[in-house]
């Protein structure tokens, strides 16, 4: 099915919403900060004409390259997180995730970006 214009329009501004989301919480981390309270800001987000975010939260990398859930309570410099935005524009979705890190990310992750970043493109 074809998208009109205006359907495109409305689903390049969630996609806009989730991108802004990503972008403050960059801007938000700080050493010590807690990580639930840049969750709850993110979702706090407000815009007047009806988007908004779902959900967004932090995940985390393990050295060995696999996921975990068991995060830090605070943000540590050179702990990988990945940010998961969910939110929604007049019935639109959009969906991402990003690789986020304070300071330096660890040697390890450094090595293996490179391939990840060649499997996730299409």
């Amino acid at each position: 099915m074809r998208k009109t214009a205006a359907e495109v329009a409305m689903i390049r501004a969630a996609i806009g919403v989730a991108e802004e989301a990503l972008l403050a919480a960059t801007a938000a981390l700080a050493p010590g900060r807690p990580l639930g309270e840049i969750e709850a800001a993110i979702k706090d987000i407000a815009y007047p004409d009806g988007r908004h975010i779902n959900s967004a939260h932090f995940t985390s990398y393990r050295a060995d390259g696999s996921e975990s859930l068991d995060l830090p309570p605070h943000v540590i410099a050179g702990q990988v997180l990945v940010l998961d935005v969910n939110d929604v524009y007049a019935g639109y979705r959009a969906d991402m995730a990003r690789q986020i890190v304070y300071g330096a990310a660890p040697p390890e992750c450094r090595r293996g970006w490179p391939t990840l970043w060649r499997c996730s493109r299409p």
